[in-house]
């Protein structure tokens, strides 16, 4: 009687509901559906994203074909009430995928749900996911057209400058933040965090030297018994459009060394700012 009744509670659960139609997602937001077919507007759509602003309304998405599975095309939308809607289709290619800077094309992995789509700098801007710690920002000209695939989240913007969160590697001891920016003008990335030199992070690794784990914990636990190797949090990154430049704050932590070593060498937060310099940027330590 308990697993009969155990299996009618399990049967009575209700379903998860249906993914929206296209169709549905576009008249619930006032937009005309011309040049799109009757089995376009009757598909379900799957892991999509939709902008917050009504003009341009943007939208990304992929066909729900009931496997559960994610598959490209990628389809894009852009409506305003001037230019009414446009559309494209994005795919892979064969470029390999880094956690560093920008490709021209779309890697396969960086196909995962699209979190979010939005408009800035006269770009169109896609996030999907890949990991937990790692993302891809589709960047597309007004036209849809592809311009580049930065890996990483876009945290900012000043004119055709897009402050760029690096991707990290999920499962590694230690997450490192790191900053780039990609000049959407001239496709062109720079490097910007970590800076060369920078006496707060010398003065936080020095202090963990002096509680540093034994070599054996760290071979153990899979961490690298480098003291400069600590975990660094990118947080309130602020874009000053005036000054065309941008400020940050990282907090450093001992977390990857242990608790015994966390105790000792308490979390400390630093502020820095970045500037053009040149057709670079440059950043300093604040405080």
């Amino acid at each position: 009687m308990l697993l009969v009744a155990g299996l009618s509670f399990a049967l009575a659960q209700p379903s998860p509901p249906a993914n929206p139609t296209l169709g549905s997602i576009l008249e619930q937001h006032h937009v005309p559906a011309s040049g799109l077919s009757a089995q376009e507007l009757e598909g379900r759509i799957a892991s999509w994203a939709i902008s917050r602003n009504d003009e341009p309304l943007l939208l990304a998405w992929y066909d729900d074909d009931g496997s559960g599975m994610l598959h490209e095309p990628l389809h894009v939308a852009r409506y305003t009430g001037k230019s009414g809607l446009q559309r494209a289709d994005i795919r892979g290619s064969t470029d390999k995928f880094s956690l560093t800077g920008f490709t021209i094309a779309t890697p396969r992995m960086c196909f995962g749900s699209a979190l979010d789509v939005g408009e800035t700098s006269d770009r169109i801007l896609i996030g999907t996911h890949v990991t937990p710690s790692a993302s891809c920002t589709l960047v597309l000209r007004s036209d849809l057209s592809l311009q580049a695939v930065l890996s990483g989240w876009v945290l900012g913007a000043m004119g055709t400058d897009l402050v760029v969160h690096e991707g990290e590697v999920h499962f590694a001891s230690s997450h490192e933040g790191r900053l780039g920016v990609f000049n959407v003008a001239r496709n062109e990335w720079v490097e910007v965090y970590p800076i060369a030199v920078d006496s707060a992070r010398a003065a936080f690794a020095d202090r963990i030297k002096d509680h540093m784990p034994a070599e054996e914990w760290c071979r153990e636990n899979n961490v690298s018994c480098d003291a400069s190797a600590f975990e660094v949090d990118i947080s309130n990154v602020v874009a000053d459009k005036s000054e065309h430049g941008f400020s940050f704050d990282a907090l450093f932590s001992a977390y990857p060394f242990g608790s015994k070593t966390r105790d000792a060498v308490p979390d400390e937060k630093h502020s820095y700012a970045c500037r053009p310099d040149g057709s670079s940027w440059k950043c300093a330590l604040v405080r």
